[in-house]
């Protein structure tokens, strides 16, 4: 009777729950889903779409705004901000508005085809007659076949 292969090994899943450091960053990244949340319930639905909320140390609270215009904004509400997570049990002692610029991607660049122009097909077909036996002459023919003439 064939011995039981050993266990390869433990879930992913597990790897990371035993993991202090990923345990403390998903706990962390909770508590910031948290606060967004609250204060999305406050600000402006356009306004809170462009706020996010960071924990660099437990009792500091940065709110971070891609542009000066939502921080600006968002600085104006500061007070109902921080009344509302005092509502919810989250009481910062420093409060911090940041400007976060998000950069923009690179537009997609849209590759040209390469269109046949009818009215120099002419003189490529001089041009293959022209030219001396050799690899050029059978390109320009092999172009000018795959281009109807």
């Amino acid at each position: 009777m064939p011995a039981q292969a050993p266990a390869s090994g433990r879930p992913l899943a597990r790897v990371l729950a035993d993991d202090p450091q990923v345990v403390a960053w998903i706990r962390r990244r909770r508590e910031e889903a948290a606060v967004t949340k609250a204060i999305g319930a406050v600000l402006p639905r356009p306004l809170a779409a462009h706020v996010a909320a960071l924990l660099p140390a437990p009792d500091h609270l940065d709110l971070v705004a891609p542009t000066g215009a939502v921080a600006a904004a968002l600085r104006q509400r500061l007070p109902a901000v921080r009344a509302a997570l005092a509502r919810e049990g989250m009481d910062f002692r420093e409060v911090r508005v940041r400007v976060q610029p998000v950069l923009a991607p690179e537009p997609e660049r849209k590759s040209v085809p390469r269109q046949r122009d009818s009215a120099q097909l002419p003189a490529l077909e001089n041009l293959a007659a022209d030219l001396p036996e050799g690899p050029l002459k059978h390109a320009v023919r092999r172009w000018l076949r795959r281009a109807g003439r």
